[in-house]
């Protein structure tokens, strides 16, 4: 008894069996001789036919994904600003902020109260607040704090 991959398949006989259109079965067997084929030589062709194309896809997505990868990167890093940067601005807004405040015309208590709130700043909406450039909303206030806030309000 022949083995299964010694028997021999027609071009339709292929085309069914692989889902591949008779043509393109035709042209894939087109070098070898005979009306029917064994499937080693169908795969043998098939390899021969298809497989450098398969190489030359993965390599093409490789490289796709590759220089995806890349862009990633590049555009993470134009987000990401080093620390040390970032503290220097603060440092020269801070020490800004500090001047305006002490060249204004404010009562000195008003004065050293806007400095003592800058010193414990710890985020720029905390800065912005502290020197009275925005309000900041409690959304958890006792009605003593509240009270306490509109009270700070008046006295500006």
């Amino acid at each position: 008894m022949a083995k299964s991959i010694d028997k021999t398949y027609t071009v339709n006989a292929f085309s069914e069996l692989s889902g591949y259109d008779r043509r393109t079965v035709k042209k894939i067997l087109a070098e070898l001789p005979g009306p029917e084929y064994s499937l080693r030589q169908f795969c043998i062709a098939l390899r021969q036919t298809y497989g450098q194309g398969i190489a030359a896809e993965r390599q093409r997505k490789a490289k796709l994904q590759a220089d995806l990868l890349q862009r990633q990167l590049e555009e993470a890093d134009r987000r990401l600003v080093p620390v040390e940067a970032v503290e220097k601005v603060w440092e020269e807004v801070f020490g800004t902020m500090k001047e305006i405040v002490l060249g204004s015309d404010l009562e000195d208590h008003r004065q050293k109260d806007i400095l003592d709130r800058l010193a414990t700043a710890k985020t720029a909406e905390d800065y912005l607040a502290a020197a009275g450039l925005i309000s900041r909303k409690k959304t958890t206030s006792t009605p003593a704090e509240q009270s306490s806030d509109e009270n700070e309000t008046d006295d500006r």
